[in-house]
């Protein structure tokens, strides 16, 4: 299978540290933002709240005229549904960008780990994520060509091979009967087209449309 590829793939421990640090400071960062934006909807919704109150004893007490009372009630109506709306989609977004964030922690700990239990989208992110190419004969895998952003990484010994058995350039030599055929761009510096993989047999499961991650940008931002 084409996750062997990924097997003996490890990030340095300087490098997991450097973006566990970094996932940490945009987490947190984001939180708060998400924690501010949040209390202010409580308060806009209090207010209104308050507000509401306000007239339904001014109803009560004649001071407000019943047609007054009712515009009234229906306009808070409406800006307290805009107020949930608010809170429901920051809710939303807090969860995506803890998933994003487990996300890369995973990844930058186990690579073949974060792949294998990868979804077929965020698989595909990970393949081009190394690879720029494979090159297939009779259905199986016999030579990859590397990513840029992967040689830049062996380079800089911030990922290494542990126990498996490359070629003199460095590249894979496994027989995995799968290749993908489009990527999402690997690095925000580069291109952010589609990059072209070509070979054959492709597996079911990477036949659906690929969408872009923030993976790299939080590695290497």
């Amino acid at each position: 299978m084409i996750a062997q590829e990924f097997k003996g793939l490890e990030f340095a421990p300087s490098f997991i540290n450097s973006v566990i640090q970094k996932v940490k400071e945009a987490y947190y960062q984001r939180r708060e933002a998400y924690a501010a934006n949040r209390q202010r909807c409580i308060n806009q919704r209090k207010a209104l709240e308050d507000k509401k109150r306000i007239a339904e004893e001014k109803l009560f007490g004649g001071v407000l005229a019943d047609t007054d009372y009712t515009r009234i009630k229906t306009e808070i109506a409406n800006e307290l549904r805009n107020i949930d709306d608010r809170l429901y989609d920051l809710e939303q977004k807090q969860d995506i960008r803890v998933d994003a964030a487990q996300e890369i922690l995973k990844f930058a700990r186990s690579i073949y780990d974060a792949y294998k239990d990868a979804s077929p989208n965020l698989k595909r992110h990970y393949l081009g994520f190394f690879w720029d190419k494979f090159e297939v004969k009779d259905g199986v895998i016999i030579n990859s060509v590397q990513s840029l952003l992967f040689r830049e990484l062996l380079r800089l010994q911030a990922v290494s091979y542990q126990n498996q058995k490359r070629n003199n350039h460095g590249e894979s030599k496994q027989n995995s009967p799968v290749i993908i055929r489009h990527q999402m761009s690997r690095w925000p510096e580069l291109n952010r087209r589609p990059t072209p993989y070509h070979g054959v047999a492709l597996p079911a499961e990477l036949q659906r449309h690929s969408t872009h991650t923030t993976i790299s940008a939080t590695l290497f931002q």
